[in-house]
C-alpha cells in the first residue's frame, strides 16, 4: 500500500536544476539509441526524473533522515537504487508529472535482479511548485494491475499500473 508521507512547495531552482541534469540525461540517452533504443525518451521524462529525485533528497535533508544518494548524472541509465535510506533501504524513485494519474513501474525493471529495490517513492507533482511524496514497499506492487504501455518511441512495455 502506497502512504503519502509528505506535501511539500518546493523552490523555483530546484526546475532549474532538473531542467540542467535532464538535458544532459536525455543528451546521453541519445546517444545509447543505436544500441538500446528504449533509453531513448522526451526530454520531459529526463527532466521529471531528475526533479523527482532532487525532491526525494531535498525531504530527506530537511527531515535530517540518514541518507545517501545515487549518481544523480552520469554516462548513461543507472540501473540500481537511487536513494539508500538508513542504510537499509534501497529506494527506485518515479516521478508522476503534473497530467498524470496513475502509479506506474516497469515490469521488468521491477523484476530486474541486479537492481535490489526494497520501497519505492514517488513524488506526484503539482502546479507551482508542489508535490506529494508516497512510499511503497517493493513487494506490494505485485498486488497492482498489468498492463501495456507505448512509449513516445514506439515500443511497447509492460507496465503495473495503480491510480493514485
Amino acid at each position: 500500500m502506497q502512504q503519502v508521507i509528505s506535501k511539500f512547495k518546493y523552490p523555483n531552482w530546484v526546475n532549474e536544476i532538473a531542467h540542467n541534469v535532464g538535458m544532459h540525461r536525455s543528451e546521453n540517452n541519445r546517444k545509447l539509441d543505436e544500441r538500446k533504443p528504449e533509453y531513448v525518451r522526451p526530454d520531459e521524462y529526463s527532466i521529471n526524473g531528475a526533479k523527482g529525485e532532487l525532491l526525494y533528497n531535498i525531504y530527506l535533508w530537511l527531515n535530517n533522515i540518514d541518507h545517501k544518494a545515487n549518481v544523480l548524472y552520469g554516462d548513461g541509465p543507472v540501473p540500481e537504487y537511487d536513494v539508500i535510506v538508513q542504510g537499509v533501504y534501497y529506494v527506485d524513485v518515479k516521478t508522476i508529472g503534473i497530467d498524470k494519474k496513475n502509479f506506474s513501474v516497469n515490469y521488468d525493471a521491477h523484476h530486474k535482479t541486479i537492481k535490489y529495490i526494497t520501497h519505492y517513492v514517488f513524488i506526484k507533482l503539482h502546479p507551482n511548485n508542489e508535490c506529494d511524496i508516497y512510499h511503497c514497499k517493493w513487494w506490494d506492487i505485485e498486488s497492482w494491475e498489468v498492463g501495456t504501455k507505448t512509449r513516445p518511441n514506439g515500443t511497447t512495455s509492460k507496465f503495473y499500473f495503480k491510480p493514485i
